[in-house]
């Protein structure tokens, strides 16, 4: 099965618009609600619907409403995709995550594990069952962060800001945030010391942002992020305290 979205000003309009757009009876049509739409700016003020329709059902022509980003890249929903997509939020990052990892063959345990208050990070852990080679190699650091990048576009459609979900690979989320708060000690008393700013390239996106949330708030330093996507650079400089 597939499903597509429709929308209108109230549930009972939306039904209506969806049974006119596909010729069926509205009282035949098997819909959830969709209430995550407060993280659709696109869509504030309406209320939306996720209609089940047959796979073999003709493409959009204009007619229908568009399916959203996030129903394209996951494919067809499964039931408790479906249902966690109605609900959106943490259980859609997560039911969307292993449903890309399960598309990919990979077998993986996906739950929330909490949440970083001070970097306002929630986390997603990742435990696969079924190491793929190429992840062992190191291939899995590209691959976290490409997997996170789609599960935040797909929460957080059309606002990318509005909630941050990191993917904990492994569970080695942790040991980094005690190797990148012990290597932010080190930095901020050898750029106080020497009164010497530096630049930090190429560096994992999740331990960029760990070791600027660290440093932000030592005195002694200041730091600053510039750059964009993949290429940000994170700048740290002598502050107050440091030597001119």
């Amino acid at each position: 099965m597939k499903y597509r979205e429709f929308f209108a000003k109230t549930e009972s309009q939306a039904l209506k618009k969806a049974a006119s757009l596909l010729g069926m009876n509205p009282e035949l049509i098997r819909y959830v609600p969709i209430t995550n739409l407060a993280n659709r700016p696109d869509r504030k003020g309406y209320v939306g619907i996720l209609v089940e329709v047959e796979d073999d059902f003709p493409p959009d022509d204009g007619r229908q409403e568009a399916c959203s980003g996030a129903e394209t890249a996951a494919g067809s929903f499964d039931e408790a995709e479906k249902r966690a997509y109605s609900e959106g939020g943490a259980k859609w990052a997560c039911a969307f995550c292993s449903g890309i990892l399960k598309r990919m063959g990979i077998d993986a345990e996906v739950e929330l594990a909490g949440r970083y208050e001070d970097l306002g990070w929630e986390v997603i852990r990742v435990t696969p069952r079924n190491w793929n080679p190429d992840l062992k190699r190191g291939v899995w650091r590209e691959f976290r962060g490409a997997l996170q990048h789609l599960v935040n576009r797909s929460v957080n459609t059309g606002d990318e800001g509005t909630r941050q979900f990191i993917i904990d690979m492994g569970d080695t989320l942790e040991g980094r945030m005690k190797e990148m708060a012990r290597l932010s000690d080190f930095l901020a008393g050898k750029i106080s010391q020497l009164g010497l700013g530096m630049e930090i390239h190429l560096v994992d996106s999740q331990d960029r942002r760990i070791l600027h949330s660290r440093l932000s708030g030592t005195q002694g330093v200041v730091t600053e992020a510039a750059g964009s996507k993949r290429f940000r650079v994170l700048k740290i400089r002598p502050g107050k305290a440091g030597k001119k």
